[in-house]
């Protein structure tokens, strides 16, 4: 049972960026959840209903990494372009460059206009989509940067 969550947590942070103990600070409020797994250590049901709980309302926040690149024009300079990774999201503009890319991993507001029209040309419309009705809804929420 532990190796089978500790994967799951494992796998969680891996593809959102985010540190084990931050994930365990965040789901329950234990900074050594991983670790404590590690180690041979047992969670009740409750505690493993709240790790699961935390995942499945964290999930339409985080943003898919592709193996996609992809050169952008300027939205304001059509002689500049910029250059887009989504296989961990970045951009060479500079609202990326001085300001998105403190904020923390997998979350929408990491993303620049340029970042969104990458992944519309990596044809997943309907993820970004879903992922927006998300915040709408408050299902998930974007974090901005005083909220770190």
């Amino acid at each position: 049972m532990n190796e089978q969550i500790l994967q799951e947590i494992t796998d969680f942070c891996r593809q959102r960026g985010l540190a084990e103990s931050t994930f365990g600070r965040r789901a329950v409020n234990d900074g050594k959840l991983a670790s404590r797994l590690r180690n041979g250590g047992r969670i009740t049901t409750e505690t493993l209903e709240r790790i699961r709980s935390f995942m499945s309302r964290t999930h339409g926040a985080a943003l898919p990494l592709l193996d996609f690149q992809c050169e952008v024009t300027s939205h304001s300079d059509p002689d500049t372009s910029y250059q887009i990774n989504l296989n961990h999201p970045k951009c060479t503009c500079p609202d990326w460059q001085t300001r998105r890319y403190k904020l923390p991993d997998g979350h929408l507001s990491k993303c620049c206009k340029h970042i969104f029209g990458a992944y519309q040309q990596a044809e997943i419309d309907d993820l970004i989509q879903f992922t927006v009705e998300r915040i709408n809804t408050g299902i998930a929420k974007p974090t901005r940067q005083n909220d770190r």
